[in-house]
């Protein structure tokens, strides 16, 4: 029960759960009305990645209009709150060392991964993975996924190959031995 929308973000970000994620564009009733926080410089982002996406050519590069001033605002005030978010978990890890070997939450397993080099990811990946949370970026799996079942209902032969094909892997065992 999160009484600011800096909490109820934080744990949305912190949760890593496909479930929350959505979350944040339909904020409790009770926290709508604070303005400046994160979720308020979050809210224009998306509709200003729509404009860039679809533009034809790069304008915002060379002439930066009204919106394209309140959108690099809007980032920069989400990258601040996400620094003070990564800094806050730093200094639990520090005060609970047991959570580096077993992380509770999305922020501090970004915090104690390593790359193939053994070397942490950077502020800026983790900035970014925090950013793709924060925008719904993960919802692309979850809508694959139903889109695949939807397809499979829609076709009792392909349906039929693909029992037959996991089957053939999986044997008996209901549940994967490996993510492969």
């Amino acid at each position: 029960h999160a009484d600011s929308l800096e909490e109820w973000l934080e744990d949305i970000l912190r949760s890593g759960q496909d479930d929350l994620l959505p979350c944040w564009r339909r904020p409790p009733p009770r926290l709508l009305h604070v303005a400046k926080s994160p979720a308020w410089y979050l809210a224009p982002i998306l509709p200003a990645a729509s404009v860039r996406i679809t533009a034809p050519f790069p304008y915002w590069r060379y002439v930066k209009r009204d919106s394209d001033r309140k959108l690099e605002v809007a980032i920069d005030k989400v990258k601040t709150w996400v620094r003070g978010v990564i800094e806050e978990t730093r200094a639990e890890l520090e005060t609970h060392p047991d959570r580096k070997e077993h992380p509770r939450n999305f922020m501090e397993a970004m915090l104690v991964a390593r790359d193939e080099r053994g070397r942490p990811f950077s502020e800026d990946t983790i900035i970014g993975n925090a950013f793709n949370m924060l925008l719904g970026g993960e919802d692309t799996t979850a809508n694959t996924l139903s889109w695949s079942v939807h397809q499979l209902c829609d076709s009792p032969r392909a349906t039929s190959r693909l029992q037959e094909e996991l089957d053939a892997v999986l044997g008996d065992a209901e549940i994967p031995p490996t993510a492969e």
